[in-house]
């Protein structure tokens, strides 16, 4: 009822057991919606399940939100706050800014705090970050930034100053009312940190970019895509928009000649055995 959802949707599937009074649910993602009928992804399921599933009917399907992100989310605030974590595991910099930005207290192994003031926390936060190894000038981040937004539409004064500035800073935030362009500033500035971070010699590391949603980091992979980023969506390809499934890590990997020669290899091996189950 009401307004169709954005697809794909978390949701949850529920129906009463045909064999007694006890209700039965799975969650997964509805991954498209026609006039006739739902197509949903839902994860793996035992004989059993399949068995209840078929037997079912008729079904209540639900869209929530879904509690993975949260999971995540809770699960890296706990590496972050651990105080037995290896120095070289994180930024020791970066975890000082975050932790401490919201427990002054806390202490790593009972030592004196790193960086006890608030003073100290934007220092650290201004401090300049190294792209391919090294620290790179204004000169280098503005040339930057013009080829890679040379051929798209340009970005309006207060963009550009956002991006250079923040390239130039370990931490920054950037805040602004919907429909200020703060997601092509995004893609902007990460597209440029891309580029800056694969050094003059073609050689360096990548640029990850993360979302609290996966409609937001599909928007993020539009916006780095159409400023020529060669990007990999990581993540189910059920929980991304269709048009975008192609950059999925599972297509980028699904189009290598050896997994194709696995595939067809494991095909054949099924054959072979008259229909019974080989698994790779």
């Amino acid at each position: 009822e009401g307004d169709a959802p954005v697809l794909p949707a978390d949701v949850s599937l529920s129906s009463d057991d045909p064999n007694g009074s006890e209700t039965l649910h799975w969650q997964g993602v509805l991954l498209q919606r026609t006039a006739s009928s739902l197509h949903l992804v839902l994860p793996r399921l035992t004989t059993s399940e399949v068995e209840s599933l078929v037997g079912c009917g008729p079904f209540c399907l639900t869209r929530h939100a879904s509690a993975i992100p949260f999971e995540r989310c809770q699960a890296a605030i706990d590496i972050l706050t651990e105080p037995a974590l290896q120095a070289g595991t994180v930024s020791s910099l970066l975890r000082d800014l975050l932790v401490k930005s919201h427990s002054p207290s806390f202490v790593v192994d009972n030592a004196a705090p790193s960086v006890p003031m608030a003073s100290s926390l934007a220092a650290v936060a201004a401090t300049a970050p190294l792209y391919a190894g090294e620290r790179r000038s204004k000169g280098d981040i503005k040339k930057a930034l013009d080829a890679v937004t040379a051929e798209s539409a340009p970005l309006n004064p207060t963009q550009v100053h956002v991006i250079r500035s923040a390239l130039q800073r370990t931490l920054t935030l950037i805040q602004g009312p919907p429909g200020t362009g703060k997601t092509r500033t995004a893609a902007a500035l990460v597209a440029t940190a891309a580029a800056l971070n694969h050094g003059a010699t073609g050689e360096g590391s990548g640029v990850l970019a993360v979302a609290p949603s996966n409609i937001a980091a599909d928007e993020l992979l539009r916006g780095v895509h159409a400023l020529g980023v060669r990007a990999v969506r990581v993540g189910q390809p059920a929980s991304v928009s269709e048009e975008l499934r192609e950059f999925t890590l599972d297509a980028i990997v699904g189009k290598d000649r050896r997994v194709q020669e696995a595939r067809e290899a494991l095909k054949t091996a099924q054959d072979t055995a008259g229909g019974a189950r080989v698994a790779a």
